[in-house]
């Protein structure tokens, strides 16, 4: 309170508070859209702005494409890279998967974890795909996440 009255009174004039514009609430909320192949943010040509892609989703790719320990703010976020692929390789990754995404699927609900495949390829790489739903939409579909190892 200023000199005793309860709102705007001050040298400047005297006003009433103004409520804030509501939150817009149709949809998630979009973020810069990345590029699931480069990595990369990308530039919507025909605006020249950034592109933009649901927050979830952006989510989703920044926790498969870091590696475990990688990012010094968060120590805990992402996948650790394989040191040895064997026998109990599938079963370790599906698990530290969970362990990824543990925040997202268990805390905050936003997203069911529908499947992970893992794929041994014939390079002696791994493909890890995380087949997950949005539960932030209505009717989500199941989108799909990507990373080789």
């Amino acid at each position: 309170m200023v000199s005793g009255s309860p709102v705007g009174s001050t040298p400047f004039g005297m006003s009433t508070p103004v409520a804030a514009p509501a939150a817009a609430t149709q949809g998630p909320a979009l973020s810069r859209y990345i590029d699931p192949g480069s990595g990369d943010y990308v530039i919507d040509a025909s605006v020249g702005q950034f592109g933009s892609m649901p927050s979830l989703r952006q989510r989703v790719l920044l926790v498969m494409n870091t590696e475990l320990g990688s990012a010094l703010a968060v120590p805990d976020l992402g996948i650790p890279r394989p040191k040895k692929i064997d026998e109990t390789y599938i079963a370790a990754t599906r698990a530290a998967v969970r362990r990824a995404f543990y925040r997202l699927t268990d805390i905050e609900k936003l997203m069911r974890i529908e499947s992970i495949d893992i794929e041994k390829r014939t390079s002696g790489r791994v493909q890890v795909t995380l087949v997950y739903r949005d539960l932030t939409m209505l009717s989500s579909t199941a989108q799909r996440a990507t990373r080789t190892f």
